[in-house]
This record gives structure tokens, C-alpha cells and sequence, in this order.
């Protein structure tokens, strides 16, 4: 963080309450103070919130126990009892791809299964069972996950959970604007970070399906380049010849 103002950076932590495309086709930006930021390009790097399951435990576990990303946090519970839970999402996918890192993967679908028959199938086909009883809680030991126990009175060992529940965006700025978003929810951007919207870009988990922090860092990089490109650009005094053929 201290890098950033050799550049002569200015870090303004407020909340933005709203935004929105004057009829100069600049940005005026307003934070919760009521003071109004005027821009030429805006960059949204808000990300996104994990819905993270209602089950007493999955909160207070999250992030040293229970993960959604095998790719950031498989390998360290490597050939431990993992689970998988899926009440309101179909979590097959996830299922198999945890199989690469423990053969101990259990399907915990809390009452609500929404595996298709052949998806049913090709679990039990490479040994992952499926527990549909509800969940009641999960169990902790040393601030580490031990346990899923269910409404009936039962439980199951589980060293980690790995949780498919969707996202949601933390700000609506970019559907304020009428960009144009996937059926996931993300915004949709060419590969430069660039949306529908003149001068508008997006860049992170905001944009993309795959949640990793280097890709939404190269990510801002690329939508940093384009935008001083642009600006550059735009401040460039063009021959009069050069303006009208344009």
C-alpha cells in the first residue's frame, strides 16, 4: 500500500453511494459524504461476496476449514476427509475435481438434492457417497472443522468442507450503468476489461468466472494500460487534416 503514493495516489476510503455518465460522457461519482468525484474513465474493481451457507458453523469456519476454491485451498487438506456442500446448487463438478487432491470426498447435500440420475451414478462409480440428511450444524475442534452433524442426531467426520452457494456482486454500480452481465451474474467485458459502456471498465472477480486474486490483479493491469492509452490519446493534438478525415 505505501508503494502506491510515491505515484502521487491519492487513497480516498469512503463508501460510493451512486454513480453515473453525465451529458459530457464523463463520470460523476458520489461517496456516502455527499462529495461528487468527476472522472473521463472508471475502473470497478469491486469483486464479489460468496453466498456463504446459513448453517450454523460454515461463518465462523470460513476461510480456515471451509473454502469454495479446490484450485487456492485442495492441497492443504490433501488425503483428508473433504466434503462438499451443495443444498442449493448442483455441486457434481466440484465433487470430481476434489477426487485430484483425497480419495475421502463425501456429497452432502442437506436435504435438497439436486443431482441428475447419471450424475448419481458416475459419483457412486468413482466412490463418492452422497449424505442427504439436513444438516444441522458443523462441529468444531481447535477452530477447525471436525464434524457435520445432522438433525437427526447423527454426524460424520469432515476435516474440510468446500462449499458451492453462488455469488453475488458486492455493488450493483455496473448494472446501474446497463452493462451487460452473464447468466452467473458477472460482468461481461472484452479482453482488454472493457464493457458496453464508453469509457466504463470492469476488472476482477467482478468480471470473471475464475476467482483468482493473480488473474484479478493482471486483469487491472491490462484495464490500467488501455485506459492510459486512451487518455493519452485524447490529450494528443491531432492535425486538422487527421480531425476532419476522422
Amino acid at each position: 500500500m505505501k508503494e502506491v503514493y510515491k505515484y502521487g495516489i491519492e487513497l480516498i476510503h469512503r463508501k460510493i453511494t451512486s454513480a453515473r455518465k453525465n451529458g459530457q460522457g464523463t463520470f460523476d461519482v458520489k461517496d456516502d459524504k455527499g462529495t461528487i468525484y468527476h472522472a473521463k474513465k472508471l475502473l470497478i474493481a469491486t469483486g464479489l461476496w460468496d453466498n456463504v451457507p446459513a448453517v450454523p458453523g460454515f461463518k465462523e469456519l470460513y476461510g480456515k476449514s471451509v473454502h469454495h476454491c479446490p484450485y487456492c485451498d485442495g492441497w492443504e487438506v490433501r488425503d483428508k476427509e473433504i466434503g462438499v456442500y451443495a443444498r442449493n446448487k448442483n455441486g457434481f463438478e466440484l465433487a470430481l475435481a476434489l477426487k485430484g487432491w483425497s480419495d475421502k470426498v463425501t456429497y452432502f447435500a442437506d436435504g435438497r438434492n439436486k443431482l441428475k440420475p447419471i450424475e448419481v451414478e458416475t459419483l457412486a462409480l468413482n466412490n463418492i457417497p452422497i449424505v442427504s440428511y439436513p444438516i444441522e450444524r458443523l462441529e468444531a475442534k481447535n477452530d477447525k472443522l471436525h464434524s457435520v452433524v445432522f438433525k437427526n442426531g447423527e454426524s460424520r467426520q469432515c476435516d474440510a468442507i468446500f462449499f458451492v452457494n453462488g455469488f453475488r456482486q458486492q455493488c450493483d454500480l455496473a448494472e446501474t450503468f446497463g452493462c451487460n452481465m452473464t447468466k452467473k451474474g458477472v460482468v461481461l467485458t472484452n479482453r482488454y476489461q472493457q464493457t458496453n459502456i464508453a469509457g466504463l471498465y470492469v476488472a476482477g472477480d467482478a468480471a470473471k468466472d475464475m476467482h483468482f486474486v493473480v488473474v484479478a490483479a493482471a486483469e487491472g493491469a491490462k484495464a490500467g494500460v488501455l485506459i492510459n492509452k486512451e487518455l493519452q490519446k485524447e490529450l494528443t493534438i491531432q492535425p486538422q487534416e487527421q480531425i476532419l478525415a476522422s
